[in-house]
């Protein structure tokens, strides 16, 4: 069976090389992960002029495990596969891919993502205008609080303080959402700021994710910001949170291939939705840690059952 891996970081001429070093060792590791459980392995590029229909790529990159290896070797006849794997937000629905379309929409809208899930969501409030700014303003001005813009993603479009602070460089629409100190720490797994990310796969809990700010005095606890991580075996998650997590994958309603995480906070009562992500980061053990090793052999054995 097959499956493609649609990125951004690869051309016609130029092997993939993904977004640094060690996001390709990343990628190496699952691919070798899916190799050795039959699964061919591709990436494709350039959907609008590369891609034909039904699963028909004009040409691209197959990856060969030589020697323990993953090298790319430049297909330039048509490719067919069986399963997507979408990186880039692919344009088009016609051949199976991890995720679909309704998945993807949602996590990738902040608000979205909300209305989805209000009930384990950490309070929030969608912000059109400079005028609905300034209302909230008069009442939340000296307390700490999340603006968002709608589709930002790695903590780049986000602004965690207090609201006085807030220098306006954000685009409206903005979602608003209550600060929820987590300082406090849940016992079993840190102390001080941090949120945990559970990642699920086809229905089945596949990935734990603990982060934590850089610094003292930040807030955000992105990987692209200087944020600290360490990945989660399956068996650290607490039972709360993978109880949530299979409960956002039932609502979701789809028995085809899909892999999404939720990011959580604990407030010192409960854990509170922070946002979902469609298209979860892929690292290496230097980066995620050992129980990383755990995360990519599970993803590999739910993709392959998949294809």
């Amino acid at each position: 069976m097959k499956i493609a891996f649609y990125i951004s970081a690869a051309d016609a001429t130029t092997a993939p090389t993904f977004d640094s070093p060690d996001n390709a060792q990343g990628y190496a590791q699952l691919f070798r992960e899916l190799i050795t459980r039959g699964t061919e392995v591709f990436v494709v590029f350039d959907a609008n002029n590369n891609y034909l229909q039904d699963g028909y790529f004009k040409q691209g990159w197959r990856a060969k495990l030589e020697n323990d290896t993953i090298l790319y070797k430049k297909i330039d006849n048509e490719i067919h596969v069986n399963l997507l794997y979408d990186k880039h937000r692919f344009p088009f629905d016609d051949l199976p891919k991890i995720n679909p379309r309704n998945i993807s929409e949602v996590c990738n809208d902040k608000y979205l993502a909300y209305l989805f899930a209000p009930d384990f969501s950490a309070t929030s409030f969608l912000l059109e205008n400079e005028a609905q700014l300034q209302i909230m303003r008069a009442k939340y001005n000296d307390k700490k609080i999340a603006l968002k813009e709608l589709r930002g993603y790695g903590g780049e479009k986000v602004f965690v303080g207090n609201l006085r602070d807030f220098p306006g460089n954000l685009q409206f629409p903005l979602l608003a959402q209550e600060f929820v100190d987590t300082s406090g720490g849940f016992s079993d797994l840190a102390k001080g700021i941090h949120d945990v990310r559970v990642g699920i796969c086809n229905g089945e809990i596949i990935h734990g994710l603990l982060r934590w700010p850089a610094r003292e005095d930040e807030l955000r606890t992105n990987l692209h910001l200087g944020g600290k991580l360490r990945a989660l075996y399956v068996s650290e998650i607490p039972e709360e949170l993978a109880s949530i997590a299979h409960e956002l994958d039932r609502r979701f309603g789809v028995d085809t291939p899909r892999f999404f995480s939720a990011d959580f906070g604990f407030d010192g009562t409960s854990w509170k939705l922070f946002e979902l992500n469609s298209s979860p980061g892929i690292w290496s053990r230097e980066t995620f840690g050992p129980a990383n090793d755990e995360f990519l052999s599970l993803l590999a054995e739910n993709i392959s059952k998949a294809v």
